[in-house]
């Protein structure tokens, strides 16, 4: 019984300490992506919002029977993903350069 000791403490020392360390820094660098990326897209889109104001009412009523503001939000969300996709490798852990 006594002997098992040395052989749990070592496997918690090889493996599930760096196995917890990888783990936290792989939510705290998501957690991080993702409140970045949301603040980055609120502020385009507030952006396109107040530039969308100052167009002549029936310019904004035209656009919204052509559902144009639907077509802005598939865009922005095809230009979000097109930068997660493209960003990280998982396979090798490193950043790849970002091309449209």
């Amino acid at each position: 019984m006594f002997a098992l000791w040395p052989v749990v403490a070592t496997f918690l020392g090889f493996v599930v300490v760096p196995l917890i360390k990888k783990l936290m820094i792989f939510f705290g660098l998501s957690f991080v992506v993702f409140a970045g990326m949301k603040q980055l897209f609120s502020q385009i889109e507030s952006l396109m919002l107040a530039e969308l104001g100052s167009l002549p009412s029936d310019v904004l009523s035209i656009m919204g029977i052509m559902n144009l503001d639907t077509a802005f939000s598939m865009i922005l969300s095809a230009i979000g993903t097109r930068l997660i996709l493209s960003g990280w490798s998982s396979t090798s852990d490193t950043k790849k350069s970002l091309y449209f």
